[in-house]
């Protein structure tokens, strides 16, 4: 056979074997990246090699480049793990109290565990005129008076898909209600707030499951209780009251220091949801 013959066997040999290669790798570190850092918080992610990626490498493979798409593709994969593994261990010192931050488990903060797969949030415009006109209120300093019975689940239920984010009501020591924004995964009591002695008394999580429910098959997954850090948080404080979480569709989800509250109607005596589905003080906080 000819020199540049073989030459030309060995590199088709070689484009083959990595054609063949890469889907597996790609398997391997998005198994790798799931195990690793699925259900830890919103924004967790360690997409070692996404569909693109292995698109775009298998293209580069018929130009030759082979070799160098197979060694970025493990550098990702390295890089990815490290990553993830630093922001695991970070969420756990933060729901232990390990973290240095003395606030990090108290009541002025409200974040998800987990994360669960949404079905899209709307936009702006899409936004019912109440939650429009909340929405206004809020894209000024992220804290907006409202009045008893003035907000619905369903407002909540809007402003989190349309912010695909938290919100979340606090209460004063008076019983005055209000509505503060907060981050795709927390909501946290501005320091001055807090330092009045507001609480929360609803929030909201960018789910699209029941808050806190959590079957057999999420624990085979490795996956976390959205509620998980809600549930430590009120387990180590003070508070004894009742309060409400609210999911992007406005199922909600009773809660106190004791665990999760069983309602048949959304609302329990004395909680922060009527029967009609509006937050109200709570009284007695």
């Amino acid at each position: 056979m000819a020199e540049g013959g073989e030459e030309k066997a060995i590199f088709v040999g070689l484009r083959n074997d990595a054609q063949q290669a890469l889907p597996d790798i790609a398997k391997q570190a998005g198994k790798f990246a799931d195990d690793t850092a699925d259900g830890v918080e919103k924004g967790l992610t360690a997409h070692a090699v996404n569909e693109s990626e292995v698109t775009d490498s298998l293209q580069r493979i018929t130009t030759g480049e082979a070799r160098s798409a197979l060694g970025k593709s493990v550098e990702s994969t390295t890089a990815d793990a490290e990553s993830s593994t630093g922001k695991i261990s970070d969420v756990l010192r933060r729901l232990t109290g390990e973290s240095g931050d003395e606030g990090s488990v108290l009541d002025d903060t409200r974040q998800m565990a987990t994360e669960t797969p949404s079905m899209g949030w709307k936009n702006y415009n899409d936004l019912s005129p109440k939650s429009k006109s909340l929405a206004r209120a809020l894209d000024g300093n992220g804290v907006a008076d409202i009045g008893p019975g003035e907000v619905g689940t369903k407002h909540l239920a809007e402003l989190t898909r349309g912010y695909n984010g938290e919100v979340a009501v606090i209460q004063g020591p008076g019983g005055d209600l209000k509505l503060i924004r907060g981050t795709a995964t927390a909501t946290k009591i501005p320091d001055d707030l807090a330092q009045q002695g507001y609480k929360f008394t609803v929030h909201t999580h960018p789910e699209d499951r029941i808050p806190g429910e959590f079957t057999d098959l999420d624990k085979a997954r490795g996956l976390r209780n959205s509620m998980e850090f809600d549930l430590e948080s009120r387990a180590r404080g003070t508070a004894t009251h009742t309060e409400a979480v609210v999911n992007r569709l406005g199922d909600v989800t009773h809660f106190d220091h004791t665990g999760i509250l069983s309602t048949t109607d959304g609302s329990l005596p004395g909680g922060p949801i009527n029967h009609l589905g509006f937050v109200v003080p709570v009284k007695g906080l």
